[in-house]
């Protein structure tokens, strides 16, 4: 197992706190120190909470239905996605980062991984505190900090940090490494899932101290190969660099259950059209192409008037495939051949599979296009992927497809809290009044 060499090595792990939430709260005043509550997609489960509804007992995943009473008791504030929105929050906060790091890792919409060994001369944890809190002077979502040797001990370092509000919000544990693994629940450790828990909690094993104790024969044996790197990093020996994206994806998916049931032929391929423009857009983005593409149906399973049906078809690629025409041409001969007209659907979704890079690209050799086709075929897709970002970058479909001019609502998401689009809408942007 080879290891980063650690001379200088520091890690930090940035992340926004309740981050939808956040949002929400940061551009409407009226919302500041109250609870507020965000729900999935059709409005059915809790996906984020601010700290006061935390508070209130609210629990990640709860369905909205279960908590009537105690929103209405409480005056919770409870709103749709709005991934729009977020979406912009999360670009602006990791260009944020990259102002004051000369490495950045997202990890996710609220995360980052940021490397801190070029900052030698500088108070680390005040520099920490530094950027925390222009984070929440420019874009107003409050962070927390973990830092360390490896990236495992950053996140648990940043796990340390939430738990405990006299941080401040940050946590460098560079000399306070025991005293962090002693502290922390072993359920708390980066990788270690509820079953792994529970298995080491048998053990004896109750913090990630106890778990650095184990000899590596033990470890590789019951926690196989990643385990094993955990403990090394949870030890001080990085297994783990920053990368700027993952080089290894295999497979991306688009997928969204509808705002009500769907049985029509025609309006499940408009829906199907829209999720094949959002995988092309994402496989552009990866610069990747499928090889095997899949699409997926089901119908309600909690509705007991209703048969449950699910189905899904994967087929492979003559052609590898990342243009919306292509994906969807195969899409729709996918969706057809499991479609049953009797039935009433309430989630699909398109996957593709067996992903490969766009530059390696080659030709079916009993397939001949020239190379001038393929390139123009290329760049005709690039500029309608473009065309289509830069018009709908305010999350309305001012651009689409033909096909969807007679738009279908029911397969869409119910989204009866949707918030303003403040900062990528200039109609929906926060008025002040003076007085």
């Amino acid at each position: 197992m080879s290891y980063i060499p650690q001379e200088n090595k520091v890690f930090g792990l940035v992340d926004a706190n309740n981050f939808y939430a956040s949002c929400e709260q940061a551009l409407n005043p009226k919302l500041k120190n109250k609870p507020v509550i965000v729900l999935s997609n059709n409005d059915g489960c809790v996906i984020s909470r601010s700290k006061e509804a935390k508070a209130l007992g609210i629990q990640m995943g709860q369905p909205a239905f279960e908590i009537r009473d105690l929103i209405e008791k409480h005056q919770v504030h409870v709103f749709s996605s709005n991934f729009t929105l977020y979406a912009d929050f999360s670009y602006r906060f990791h260009e944020i980062l990259s102002l004051f790091f000369p490495n950045v890792e997202v990890y996710s919409v609220d995360e980052s991984f940021v490397d801190f060994s070029g900052l030698q001369g500088f108070d680390i944890t005040s520099y920490a505190h530094f950027v925390r809190n222009e984070i929440y002077r420019w874009i107003k979502i409050p962070t927390c900090i973990g830092i360390g040797r490896t990236k495992t001990l950053a996140k648990l370092a940043n796990r340390y940090a939430k738990m405990y509000p006299e941080t401040n919000g940050v946590f460098n544990s560079l000399q306070r490494e025991e005293f962090l693994l002693k502290s922390m629940p072993i359920e708390e450790v980066w990788g270690i899932g509820r079953k792994l828990s529970e298995f080491l909690k048998k053990k004896g094993i109750t913090t990630a101290y106890h778990l650095i104790q184990q000899n590596d024969y033990w470890i590789r044996k019951n926690l196989k190969i990643t385990g094993l790197r955990m403990v090394k990093e949870l030890r001080g020996y990085a297994c783990y660099d920053l990368e700027e994206f993952d080089p290894h994806k295999k497979s991306t998916i688009v997928s969204r259950s509808f705002g009500n049931p769907v049985q029509d032929f025609d309006e499940l391929c408009e829906a199907l059209l829209v999720f094949c423009e959002k995988l092309s857009e994402k496989l552009h983005h990866q610069k990747q192409q499928a090889t095997f593409l899949g699409v997926f149906i089901k119908s309600n399973p909690f509705d007991k008037k209703e048969p449950y049906y699910s189905n899904y078809r994967v087929k492979k690629l003559e052609t590898p495939a990342y243009t919306i025409r292509e994906l969807y041409h195969h899409a729709k001969e996918l969706l057809s051949s499991i479609y049953q007209s009797k039935m009433k659907y309430k989630k699909m979704g398109v996957m593709a599979l067996g992903l490969v890079p766009i530059k390696d690209f080659q030709n079916d050799l009993f397939q001949y296009q020239s190379e001038e086709k393929r390139e123009k075929e290329k760049k005709r897709n690039e500029t309608i992927l473009k065309l289509l970002k830069a018009y709908n970058h305010s999350g309305r479909q001012k651009i689409q497809f033909a096909k969807n001019l007679q738009s279908h609502s029911s397969w869409k998401p119910k989204q009866l809290r949707l918030s303003q689009r403040y900062t990528t809408n200039i109609e929906e942007i926060p008025i002040a009044y003076i007085k």
